[in-house]
């Protein structure tokens, strides 16, 4: 019930009565002469609805003035008429002023008391209305942790079927945007054992954003190493925690970001991190979420390079980290084939370290040993990067030149020895020098298999070490 409605109601109907029994009562012949009036009086009688209107609708001041303004009407028709009996209806009126200032403040009292309960009522409405926002927020907030929390298991699944660490920081990056979103960049670090400090391995951002220019991370990426905890920055221009000076804010496109360390058995590996443009972009479920991916990404990324390192340590001799012996013939005979078929040349080194037994027995096997590892190094370093450098047994290395003919075979050949025997070694502070001899042999109609290759080579390094050493020999 619309209670100021109905008092506008019945202060309308007040003033349409008033204004129409006016009207009728000034079109009544009203004179001394006149005696009474049956009609008059019915008009009269009406003003008791007045009244009564009067009081509902203007409360007891407009009451009050109704009333005073019908007994004014009551006296005045009194004395044109000269009519005593007129001032009867001041009764009725006094009876309809005293019920309705009663029923008035009945009514007052119980509009009071809707108007509270009315108040009560839309408060609870915005409490329930605030409360349902709430849940409704609440709902959604879970339906995005279940989704994201689903999307998690995915990548712990396809993470356990990628054996390739470059394929693992792709996906982990990609799976990052699009689980985190928010972000308009990815980056991934790993970390360098021996330097222990960050290489950039990945970075997926749009065109428009600044070129990375240290690949070794920056304040951020620093104090998530250091401090080997994750980090949410609101406003990169603002946070307390890092210095002003330290902070190219004109080189900066990011204005938030969230990172990650991503550790493997209490070692930090490397790093994740996402950014974005925009001020307060992140809070701490999506921190909290980037973190879970993290640990996910670190047992992936461990996984793969105890893998690696196993494969590694299969075909590589653990001295030198040379290919070892069975691994060189491998590659030998299928890269005859290859070569064979292409129509290309392929020639092969064996390489003899010159009077190693008496450098041994003069320094000690240790000071054997990293002579070796030197000269591994060394030939690494001067051959092509596509050729394979291989220990094939003691003091002998194996070298499979690829597209090289028995000239260019030759050359490579006396440039190993020449840096071999100009290149001075240090032991305990002592100058010392080795040389090598060197066979090579070149595939041909008269070496068409492995066994030939190896065979002409190693004849060809025989000879080298009967006519003196520190050559080389080739047919």
């Amino acid at each position: 019930m619309n209670l100021i409605r109905d008092r506008v109601f019945l202060g309308a109907v007040c003033l349409i009565l008033i204004t129409f029994l006016t009207y009728f009562l000034l079109q009544l012949d009203l004179n001394k002469d006149t005696p009474f009036s049956v009609q008059l009086t019915s008009y009269l009688l009406v003003f008791n609805a007045v009244i009564a209107s009067g009081w509902f609708a203007f409360g007891w001041i407009g009451g009050i003035v109704v009333l005073i303004f019908c007994a004014i009407l009551i006296f005045a028709i009194s004395l044109i008429t000269g009519n005593q009996l007129y001032y009867l209806h001041l009764l009725p009126f006094s009876i309809t002023t005293a019920y309705s200032f009663k029923y008035l403040n009945i009514f007052m009292k119980f509009q009071t008391e809707y108007l509270l309960k009315r108040e009560k009522v839309g408060e609870e409405m915005n409490t329930l209305s605030k409360k349902i926002e709430m849940d409704r927020a609440q709902i959604e907030a879970l339906e995005l942790k279940l989704h994201r929390y689903g999307e998690l298991k995915s990548v712990a699944e396809n993470l356990s079927d990628i054996f390739s660490i470059e394929k693992v920081i792709g996906f982990l990056a990609e799976k990052s945007l699009d689980i985190v979103g928010k972000s308009t960049r990815a980056l991934i670090y790993l970390v360098d054992e021996e330097r222990q400090e960050l290489i950039l391995k990945h970075a997926k951002q749009p065109p428009h954003f600044a070129k990375i220019k240290s690949k070794k991370g920056d304040i951020f990426d620093k104090w998530v190493l250091r401090q080997n905890q994750p980090l949410i920055i609101l406003d990169a221009a603002k946070d307390f925690r890092f210095s002003h000076d330290d902070i190219s804010l004109e080189d900066i496109s990011f204005k938030s970001l969230i990172a990650v360390p991503m550790v493997s058995h209490n070692k930090v590996i490397g790093l994740l991190r996402l950014d974005s443009e925009k001020i307060d972009a992140y809070n701490p479920d999506d921190l909290r979420l980037l973190d879970i991916i993290g640990d996910l990404g670190a047992v992936a990324l461990h996984n793969n390079i105890l893998y690696q390192r196993t494969t590694e340590l299969a075909i590589k001799d653990g001295l030198t980290q040379l290919f070892v012996h069975r691994y060189f013939t491998e590659r030998l005979e299928s890269e005859i084939k290859r070569a064979q078929k292409q129509r290309h040349p392929l020639s092969i080194l064996m390489i003899d370290i010159d009077h190693f037994k008496g450098y041994n027995d003069k320094y000690g096997h240790i000071a054997g040993d990293i002579l070796l590892k030197h000269l591994a190094g060394l030939f690494v370093s001067i051959v092509g990067k596509g050729d394979i450098v291989a220990r094939y047994g003691g003091e002998e290395f194996a070298v499979i030149l690829f597209s090289e003919d028995n000239k260019a075979a030759g050359k490579m050949a006396q440039k190993i020895r020449r840096k071999v025997e100009e290149e001075p070694f240090y032991i305990r502070r002592i100058k010392t020098n080795v040389t090598v001899s060197i066979g090579v042999s070149t595939l041909s109609d008269n070496a068409m298999g492995k066994e030939d290759l190896l065979k002409i080579a190693d004849s060809n390094l025989y000879r080298a070490k009967k006519e003196g050493r520190n050559k080389v020999c080739m047919s």
